[in-house]
């Protein structure tokens, strides 16, 4: 096995220390072992590359690793750093004896005798020094403790000391954090003398941005960092009520109560002017640091640091004789000097949290939506928190940084594209006639119409679009609003807390920076209107909104160990365990959850959930969305066009923002003009391509050479090849490119269906790949082939995801599984399909252990060999129709067998519904009675369009029904409807097939089992002690979501029933109702349909007039007041224009011109 080593470097010397291959415990990340490194250099504490100070590895809780380690990083020099006296002592905790002895401190720093005085300040109080009153925090009564790093409730008998007003965090203090800029401005003018040296740079900026701007840019501010916690409901809250658990763990303290300004220390007498002004300075200067370090704004405060000790050195000659102010300016010193400690701490393990978020890099593959994102108030009031996650609204981050600006990213061939003669356009314009405004139009729609050309491509980042920050920034979108928003909180709160607070801090990790927010730097952009514009205005407070709400929000539901009376319990094991959940949070993302993303939002179009980012791919194959002007920055606009006119002409789509085509090709000719196209565009990850020819031999290399020179890393290939006699002399090598294509280092994912002879037409040996998802759609004959597919798996050693088709299942997933476990170390998924009604997918761990199995197989009976050997699958589907009498026993057996089995699905007759579905439950109920524990729970009985689904086979409750095929014969379908008609969800009507009798049954079952809930929640007798009255008067409570209907064959006696369920269908989405039927067939019976809709009008969504002439139909809905015309659609055949119904609906007067100007005809 290959050795890993690390340079390590100290002073002159350089070693090679040996890393480590990852474990799981580091995700398969390679690390160095610190204790390595100190066999070298004893007494190292920390590595770090140039100014960049390695973190050590921590666990997804964010605990560190034992023993400690930090990632391994070939090629780089790591730069050791030993402990040092200066570096590593600590400062003695705040005390008596320690502030007794401030004195003794400062007069051996200055060679001075000790002051023999013990007359009390007049400033500070002795008694304030006690040891448990040192670390308070805020109005709460906790104590830090700082051995355990933890807050531990204050005993009753502590008394209780309120915080100076000017102690109080800012965010607390909207009339401080307004004057923060005219305390600085005061502070200036007492201390003309100590700034001078910064007059030059001051001046030039008060002229652009004035005092309080250039302040705040002067220092970029770093705010707060408080940790998250993994929150399980919501309940609303006030913001700042109570403290929060964050805020007491990670509050940076003084040791010292805060001087006063207007106490003065009795050695300095009114005379003194300047020591009395030299005095006010220094406390006014030690006031701000500790608010702008309790803010977390490091950056002013260290320029307030600086200040500080420009004052002290100037008051130092002064101590000599003034032994009160001597002590006084030591403490607030010393003081600052453990803050400052304290906030390296912070600082630290903040950069470790977000290193885990944004080293966790996800490929190309596997990641469909923006991984970086964050929640901010729908509308921004000062001092106002939002109190409920419905005033938040999600935003996507654009992921520039490194990657953005590398000269690597950009394509010497983007630079150069141009209308000439060589384009690709050059002659296809002579074939094909499109106007501009339509191609246009066109693009526009793809979002790259008003892409404009790079004007820069210098380090000052200025582009067509104006300055471009190159840094993780707010995406331009208006936000989305939040579906199921406590759910959301759940699964994704503290990993948006994580964000927030990246915002809020400002780091900077490998590839990526986020600078402190300055508020005052916030500026909104010319095109941004709405909703964005007040969040741009105003983002410095929107994310302390955000996070004082996430905060607040996990600190009320830590409350676990808190008294029915508000007191805190004084177990302190108890809050020891709160803390711990809330200091060690899950920060990473796992991919489920991302692809799980888009349900939580609220939007029309599932394509539409990109915050308007585009997909773009490092060098290393890791995905970064970022927003349009970074992309306009890095990708030419002209070659882009070009590109979307041939996919265009071709029939074919470019979605432009995840850089996927997918497009069919005619002749060599078209793919020729393609390639070229294709070669000149960096920003295509993802193609598609069908060749409709048989290709030769000269055509898989032109292919070959048109990936090769793009920037695509999932190829997805249908082609067939020629057997032509011109190809005998390469008929055994014809293979060859699409196995080099394979073996492209960028490439990460490839797909080939159609294709024969790949596995024996090839004469080299098969090229090693950086594939993790491969797909191969030739059938496998293992008794010629087996060879070849052993070697390709060796060839693969980063596969995670296998594809191949052989009708024989079961031989070729044994014979994968098993040189997988030799050769293909990360194989999670392994997919054997000999039709799309039969196959076999594996989901194994670590390319070893089996953990699940899912299975479609048309029969069980061919397929025996495999539920024999193989005990834990976890889904099984039928997929050819099964015989309950037949097949059921074995069914029963089946799932008896598997207590892995979680989802069963099986294809059969809807008259058999009701028979699967009992004998099933009743089979998972026998096993629970008997103490064990069946992991069956969803079941899905299908056939057609008809399918009857549970989510828990157990419940009841959790039954959905879907008819939308009413093909079934009229008693099976009642009993259906009499058993489940309040789960039905999708019904279709358009035929004779429903009856009187099916709608009076649903709405039976609809009334039944509303009842039953009404009287399950007051507590009411059983069903037979009720009164026909009472079911008449339970509230309906239908499941229906879909209703289609047609007027065509239908009997109009089961509209009256129909009517009463759709009235209280509560969540129908949609209702499609088509006037298949002329108006004059039966026109008694038309009156019915025209009396139905009336009654059901606000619950239409879809009107269809589908005849030659809908006159009569229009004509009857203004005779009779048709209502919420506007709410509807209205189609109609070919035969008849828009604007006729309309015209004659306009007639009647039942709608306007505004209506009709409101209304879209499909």
């Amino acid at each position: 096995m290959t050795k890993l080593w690390q340079t390590v470097q100290l002073g002159q010397h350089t070693f090679d220390v040996q890393a480590r291959l990852g474990t799981t415990q580091t995700n398969g990340e390679a690390f160095v072992l610190l204790q390595d490194v100190d066999e070298v250099f004893p007494g190292v504490v920390r590595l770090q590359v140039g100014k960049r100070v390695l973190g050590f590895m921590v666990n997804d809780d964010g605990n560190r690793l034992q023993p400690l380690r930090v990632p391994y990083m070939p090629g780089e020099t790591l730069e050791a750093v030993l402990a040092s006296n200066n570096s590593t002592s600590q400062s003695p905790p705040p005390s008596a004896a320690y502030h007794s002895k401030a004195h003794e401190r400062f007069a051996a720093e200055m060679a001075l005798p000790p002051r023999h005085s013990d007359k009390p300040y007049r400033l500070i109080e002795r008694n304030l020094y006690l040891p448990d009153q040192l670390r308070r925090l805020s109005s709460d009564s906790n104590i830090f403790n700082p051995k355990l790093g933890t807050v531990s409730p204050s005993s009753p008998q502590s008394p209780q000391l309120p915080l100076p007003p000017q102690w109080q965090p800012i965010e607390r203090q909207p009339e401080r954090r307004q004057d923060i800029s005219l305390q600085f401005s005061s502070m200036w003018q007492l201390d003309k003398q100590p700034l001078q040296v910064k007059q030059g740079l001051v001046s030039q900026l008060q002229k652009q941005w004035g005092l309080e701007q250039e302040l705040m840019l002067r220092r970029q501010l770093q705010q707060s960092m408080e940790l998250p916690s993994s929150p399980t409901t919501l309940s609303p809250f006030r913001p700042h009520e109570h403290l929060s658990i964050y805020s007491a763990i990670n509050a940076i303290t003084a040791p010292i109560p805060v001087p006063s300004i207007t106490d003065v220390p009795q050695s300095i007498s009114d005379d003194d002017e300047e020591i009395l002004s030299q005095y006010r300075q220094s406390v006014l200067l030690y006031q701000s640091y500790l608010e702008h370090i309790h803010a977390g704004q490091t950056e002013m405060a260290d320029a307030i640091d600086q200040d500080f000790q420009l004052h002290f050195e100037t008051l130092r000659p002064i101590m000599v004789n003034h032994l009160d102010v001597q002590d006084i300016m030591v403490d607030m010193k010393q003081s600052i000097q453990l803050l400052q400690e304290q906030k390296v701490e912070r600082l630290t393990y903040i950069q470790q949290r977000i290193r885990a978020i944004l080293s966790n890099n996800i490929e190309i593959h596997l990641q469909p939506t923006p991984r970086l994102f964050i929640i901010l108030p729908n509308d921004i009031i000062q001092d106002k928190a939002p109190s409920t996650i419905n005033q938040f609204r999600l935003y996507f981050l654009c992921e520039c940084g490194d990657h953005t600006t590398q000269a690597g990213f950009h394509s010497s061939a983007d630079d150069q594209i141009s209308s000439s003669p060589g384009s690709p356009l050059t002659g296809i314009m002579k074939k094909f006639t499109m106007s501009t405004s339509s191609i246009n139009s066109s693009c526009s729609g793809n979002g790259s119409a008003s892409i404009s050309t790079t004007l820069s491509n210098g380090g000052g980042r200025n582009s067509g679009s104006g300055w471009l920050p190159q840094h993780i920034h707010l995406a331009k979108h208006e936000g989305y609003e939040l579906d199921r928003p406590i759910e959301f909180l759940e699964n994704y709160g503290h990993y948006v807390l994580s964000l927030l607070e990246m915002l809020k801090y400002g780091v900077s990790i490998e590839d990526f920076t986020v600078p402190a927010l300055v508020p005052s730097q916030a500026s909104i952009s010319d095109n941004a209107k709405g909703r964005r514009a007040s969040i741009e205005s105003n983002l410095g407070s929107a994310v302390e909104q955000a996070i004082s709400f996430l905060q607040s929000w996990a600190d009320l539901h830590s409350q676990s160990s808190t008294n029915n009376d508000g007191h805190h319990n004084n177990n302190f094991s108890g809050s020891e365990r709160r803390l711990e959940a809330a200091l060690y949070p899950k920060v990473r993302l796992d991919v489920n959850k991302l692809i799980q993303l888009k349900d939580y939002l609220k939007t029309e179009n599932e394509k539409s959930i990109l915050g308007n980012l585009y997909r773009v791919v490092t060098d290393e194959g890791y995905v970064r969305w970022i927003c349009l002007d970074h992309y306009r920055d890095n990708f030419n606009s002209t070659a882009i066009k070009e590109l979307q006119v041939l996919v265009a002409i071709e029939g074919g789509s470019f979605e432009e923002r995840y850089g996927r085509i997918e497009i069919s090709l005619t002749t060599p000719s078209d793919a020729s003009q393609f390639y070229k196209a294709l070669e000149r565009v960096r920003s295509v990850q993802e193609l598609a391509i069908t060749l409709k020819w048989e290709l030769s031999f000269t055509d898989a290399k032109a292919l070959r050479d048109a990936i090769t020179r793009s920037s695509a890393v999932i190829v997805q290939l249908n082609c067939t090849a020629s057997n032509s006699a011109g190809e005998m002399l390469n008929r055994n090598k014809r293979a060859e490119p699409f196995w080099q294509i394979m073996s492209l280092p960028r490439l990460r994912s490839f797909s080939l269906c159609g294709y024969s002879g790949l596995y024996r037409r090839i004469m080299s040996d098969v090229p090693k790949n950086a594939l993790r998802v491969l797909k191969l759609g030739e059938e496998v004959d293992w008794s010629k082939d087996k060879l070849r597919i052993v070697e390709l798996l060796a060839m693969s050693p980063e596969l995670t995801d296998l594809t191949l088709v052989s009708t024989k299942i079961y031989e070729a997933y044994h014979i994968i599984r098993q040189e997988a476990l030799k050769r293909c170390p990360l194989l999670s998924k392994i997919t054997v399909e000999a039709s799309k009604d039969e196959k076999t997918v594996a989901y194994l761990e670590h390319g070893q252990v089996l953990v699940g199995m899912e299975v479609v197989i048309p029969s069980i009976g061919a397929h025996s060999r495999l539920f024999d050997n193989i005990v834990c699958i976890t889904s099984i589907h039928i997929s050819s129709r099964a015989s309950y009498t037949a097949d059921i026993k074995v069914f029963l057996e089946l799932i008896r067998r598997n207590n892995a089995l979680s989802e069963f699905k099986v294809w059969c007759y809807v008259s058999e519904f009701l028979s699967f579905y009992d004998s099933i439950r009743r089979a998972v109920m026998e096993t629970k009675d008997m103490n064990q524990s069946p992991s069956l729970q969803k079941v899905c009985l299908y056939r057609g369009e008809n399918q009857l689904f549970t989510t828990d086979i157990i419940d009841p409750e959790a039954v959905t029904l879907e008819l939308l095929q009413l093909n079934v014969h009229k008693g099976a379908l009642l009993q259906l409807i009499d058993r489940f008609g309040s789960k039905v969800t999708k019904l279709r009507i358009n035929g004779p097939q429903w009856k009187a009798a099916h709608s009076a049954a649903f709405l039976e079952s609809i009334t039944r089992a509303s009842l039953l809930i009404e009287r399950v929640s007051a507590r009411l007798p059983s069903l037979s002690d009720e009164s026909s009255q009472a079911i008449g008067d339970a509230p309906l409570r239908p499941s229906l979501t879909h209703l289609y209907q047609a007027v065509g064959e239908v009997d109009e006696s089961m509209l009256e029933d129909l009517a009463v369920v759709v009235k209280h269908s509560e969540q129908l989405k949609e209702y499609h109702i088509t006037m298949d039927r002329p108006f004059k067939t039966d026109v008694h019976r038309s009156m019915h349909w025209i009396e139905f809709m009336k009654s059901v009008s606000d619950k239409i969504t879809s009107l269809v007039i589908w005849q030659p002439n809908g006159d009569d139909w229009v004509n009857a809905f203004g005779a009779h007041r048709f209502e919420a015309l506007e709410n509807v659609t209205f189609e109609q055949s070919t035969h008849i224009t828009q604007n006729d119904v309309f015209l004659k609906l306009m007639h009647t007067g039942m709608v306007n011109e505004e209506t009709q100007s409101r209304n879209s005809f499909s």
